[in-house]
């Protein structure tokens, strides 16, 4: 006898999801037309990564750098071979005069007309003798070369009219090209670098990252998801709907007009695709299973929005609230993000719980039954359940030790350092990185600091008092050695006048050129500089010793009057707003978390729930940022962090609206639990999987915050799911509710 197929009952508001589909395509529509609509003929071009991080954080070194390698810079062919390179660069559109040693006077009594290096067609005797001299130059020695004469550095003068005339079409690709394929000797290497070069470099690399990790990680996605589900309906059902919420996310995004900025546009769609399919795969293991018990696609689909819509909707809520935090963040680049993301995932929502439903409801859904699992989940199910019977026979040992390990692993990571040095946003292979870390290396530091020494009208014309706090700022200076030599205009004065008092020389600085000068004095305006280099090593290294030199400076103020000593520099400033944006997200985290239990706690109706789920997402958090202590790795940012929370907070739910449902039933707990693992725990196995292998993907990426930030989440996804399926059972068996109707108290 053959059996009646089950009959197809339409789903009754399947229509009002066709409505969602076609509303949100139509703004999001709107929203690109207004973004690419030219505006007086052009389209505004977002910054770079890095000039948003230098108008965020006060990065930056120099415009435009020319660094020079080679066994001997001083060797007559190596001299006449930078000259023409130099020559070219200085032809290039834009660029102004290249500041080098070739331009450096010889001594005091010769200005205008011997300069440090011997003019072409020299003896050999004379380059030696101009190497001697120049490494113990003030403006040579450590400014512009290395102590071995091996490295040398050109600072690029831009014309800025020519600039203002060329448009956006800014040729840093020409300087590159140029210097790259200058004739040198052999054992010579030319490249540039500089903020300029920097921010080319970081956009470079930024728009094929961009396509590049985007296409691995929802390629990736979707090969796996295939393997995972035996079905490429299933697949294109469970990805369309993120897909389109990314889609929709940038549209909107637009509509609101919302700053997306460069690390924002290769984050977001990944996070984005990442929660949505999460959800995406719990809807369709319960649609499949369903199908499978032999209901029809409406009836199946029904079913999983009855049990399930609610769980979505309260993971979005959660994961929103928890990016929404970030509003109240005094960073401009962290409420952007926040913004961006807090909208990204309602549009993820909307596309998951419309398309899904509409189409696994029609006559699509009936390619998506039961097929068999794969046989990776399928083995793993019984390793887990078993695990789970375990863990509830030793329910109070696994608990205590879950309390443990979230308290041991919080107070070892309070200890993580916060990352602000220039190398982490910058391309690790690109040549201006390279050239960067070379400079670090050689110079013994690359970001700028100095000392300012002002005085005021009462001290005009008194040079010696002038020059003996100066002194004294140099000398404080002197006393840490972790950075490059200071040089003021004490150095200079001694190097032209040796013998005389530097009060009596300080006259002859007038007869130098102004371009020698200016970045260490100006008598019109009453100051005066000590400058350095500090090492590429972040704020919190050198914290102590900025704190240090602080106090010294003042004291220094109070025994000097009518004198201020100020320190300055990249170094402090983007040291000082990077502690201030961390603290903001830790912050926000804090609030996050406050909000997301409340929410859970309201949603349940049950305290003792919302406080139960508390150590398990805790513990991700915690246990991510202790690895990072233990490998002596800085945390890439606290909105890593964010984002872990509102993911492992996402398997929470679905794990405990699972067992609230199977509790109701019968008051069994260890029977809920065991059915909440079987049916909650293969989407919580596949979802990770798949989220560590997206976000997995990005850890080949150049930047060394990307793949510092991308390794965070794949840990901490790697314990939340530990957690969901370990801890929050031992918890729940331990401290749940001992009878169904506590559920609702």
């Amino acid at each position: 006898m053959t059996s009646t197929p089950p009959s197809s009952s339409p789903l009754p508001y399947r229509w009002a999801l066709f409505a969602v589909l076609v509303l949100m395509t139509g703004l999001a529509a709107w929203g690109y037309v207004r973004k690419y609509m030219p505006t007086d003929g052009q389209v505004e071009k977002s910054p770079g990564i890095v000039e948003e991080l230098m108008a965020e954080f006060g990065y930056g070194f120099g415009d435009i750098v020319l660094v020079l390698e080679g066994d001997d810079l001083f060797r007559p062919d190596a001299v006449a071979a930078t000259r023409a390179l130099i020559s070219e660069l200085e032809a290039a559109p834009g660029i102004g005069q290249v500041f080098s040693i070739d331009r450096i006077p010889r001594e005091a009594k010769l200005f205008g007309m011997q300069l440090l290096l011997p003019p072409a067609g020299s003896e050999p005797q004379a380059f030696s003798d101009a190497r001697e001299l120049a490494l113990s130059h003030p403006l040579v020695a450590g400014r512009l070369s290395d102590k071995q004469g091996k490295v040398w550095l050109a600072p690029v003068g831009l014309d800025l009219v020519a600039i203002e005339g060329l448009g956006a079409a800014f040729p840093a690709e020409t300087y590159h090209d140029l210097v790259a394929n200058a004739e040198l000797p052999a054992d010579m290497h030319a490249s540039l670098t500089g903020s300029t070069m920097l921010t080319w470099a970081s956009g470079e690399a930024f728009e094929y990252e961009q396509w590049l990790y985007h296409s691995i990680a929802y390629i990736l996605v979707f090969c796996l998801a295939t393997f995972l589900f035996r079905g490429v309906w299933a697949v294109i059902l469970s990805g369309g709907g993120p897909l389109i919420g990314v889609i929709w996310s940038f549209g909107i995004a637009s509509l609101l007009d919302l700053h997306l900025s460069s690390l924002t546009l290769i984050l977001l769609p990944v996070m984005l695709m990442m929660i949505g399919f999460t959800d995406s795969v719990h809807l369709m293991v319960h649609i499949r299973a369903e199908r499978g018990k032999g209901k029809s696609p409406a009836e199946a689909t029904a079913s999983a929005l009855k049990l399930l819509a609610l769980p979505c909707i309260l993971t979005s809520l959660t994961t929103g609230l928890g990016f929404a935090s970030l509003l109240t963040a005094r960073s401009d680049l962290v409420r952007d993000f926040g913004a961006a993301c807090a909208v990204g995932v309602v549009c993820v929502l909307l596309a998951v719980l419309s398309f899904l439903p509409f189409f696994a409801s029609s006559f699509v859904g009936k390619y998506i039954q039961q097929r068999g699992q794969s046989s990776l989940i399928q083995s793993s199910m019984p390793l887990v359940n078993g695990i789970i019977r375990r863990t509830l026979r030793h329910a109070r040992v696994v608990m205590v030790l879950g309390v443990l390990a979230a308290l041991f692993s919080g107070y070892y990571g309070r200890t993580i350092e916060t990352e602000n040095r220039v190398q982490a946003d910058i391309p690790s292979s690109s040549e201006a990185a390279r050239a960067l870390r070379v400079i670090d290396k050689s110079m013994g530091g690359s970001t700028p600091i100095s000392i300012e020494v002002s005085w005021d009208e009462s001290l005009d014309g008194d040079w010696k008092q002038i020059l003996k706090g100066l002194s004294a700022a140099q000398a404080v200076v002197q006393q840490e050695g972790e950075h490059t030599a200071p040089t003021s205009i004490l150095d200079l004065l001694a190097f032209l006048s040796p013998g005389v008092p530097p009060h009596d020389a300080i006259q002859s600085l007038k007869l130098l050129p102004k371009a020698l000068t200016q970045s260490l004095f100006s008598e019109e305006q009453r100051w005066a500089d000590v400058d350095w280099q500090m090492p590429d090593r972040g704020y919190r290294h050198f914290e102590q010793t900025y704190a240090n030199w602080k106090a010294e400076l003042a004291q220094l103020s109070a025994l000097h009057p009518g004198m201020e000593f100020d320190l300055n520099g990249q170094a402090i400033i983007s040291g000082t707003v990077f502690e201030q944006f961390t603290e903001d997200l830790v912050e926000s985290l804090g609030l996050a978390a406050v909000i997301i239990f409340a929410v859970l706690a309201l949603a349940f109706r049950s305290i003792r729930l919302g406080l139960i789920s508390i150590i398990p997402n805790a513990l991700p958090l915690t246990g991510t940022t202790a690895m990072l202590v233990a490998l002596d790795m800085p945390m890439a940012g606290a909105t890593a962090l964010v984002m872990s929370l509102g993911i492992a907070v996402d398997d929470t739910i679905h794990f405990m609206t699972r067992f609230k449902h199977e509790y109701e039933l019968d008051g069994d707990m260890d029977a809920a639990i065991q059915r909440s693992t079987v049916a909650v725990g293969k989407a919580l196995l596949m979802t990770t999987a798949v989220l560590v292998v997206g976000f997995a993907a990005v850890m080949t990426s150049d930047f060394p915050r990307n793949r510092v930030f991308s390794g965070m989440i794949c840990f901490s996804l790697v314990l939340a799911l530990a957690s969901d399926l370990i801890l929050l059972p031992a918890m729940l068996k331990c401290l749940g509710p001992k009878r169904p109707k506590q559920l609702a108290q």
